[in-house]
């Protein structure tokens, strides 16, 4: 069967443009954040291992991706911070499909997304009323509950029980549209 190539569409990003569009975005993007954490802190210790199986990426480098993600958007490119002191020299980005994967400590990575989290979190929230990176937030969420997929599902190859991602959503619950 000889199909046609299809065209590369890149789509455009959905910028919210009400204001309760931009406290959904938010809301959900802290829901995101969230789901991230409480995913893994339930993986069982063979899903916090260096690494995990073939082509699979351990929990610590989901995380550190994650984090070096939020930490270049929300504090590198929205607030003009420094990097993380932690993240910084690991390069992540440099790293392809099939490269062995960096070993990196799972604690180290939890403590670099709580922190990366912690320091973007105020900036975050001022987007409730609009901003430079408003475009970013349909983005940020997105990839954050990808990734905690992405955890939940080496969690539960390790043994792991279902936590019916996603779990509560304390930030966006009971949301009717128009708050």
């Amino acid at each position: 069967l000889d199909l046609p190539a299809l065209p590369r569409v890149r789509a455009a990003a959905a910028e919210p443009q009400t204001a309760g569009e931009l406290r959904r975005s938010v809301a959900l993007t802290l829901d995101a954040r969230h789901e991230v954490e409480r995913v893994a802190v339930a993986l069982p210790r063979a899903a916090r291992a260096p690494t995990f199986g073939p082509r699979l990426k351990a929990g610590a480098n989901i995380l550190a991706h994650t984090a070096m993600a939020e930490d270049r958007v929300w504090n590198g490119h929205a607030q003009s911070l420094e990097p993380d002191s932690w993240l910084a020299p690991l390069n992540l980005d440099a790293v392809r499909p099939g490269d062995p994967e960096p070993l990196l400590d799972f604690e180290e990575s939890l403590a670099a997304f709580r922190r990366v989290c912690d320091r973007s979190r105020a900036h975050l929230e001022s987007h409730r009323a609009g901003g430079a990176t408003v475009g970013r937030l349909p983005w940020t969420a997105a990839h954050l509950f990808a990734h905690a997929g992405e955890m939940a599902a080496i969690g539960s190859l390790a043994g792991m029980a279902d936590l019916d991602l996603p779990g509560e959503t304390p930030h966006s619950a009971g949301w009717t549209g128009g708050q």
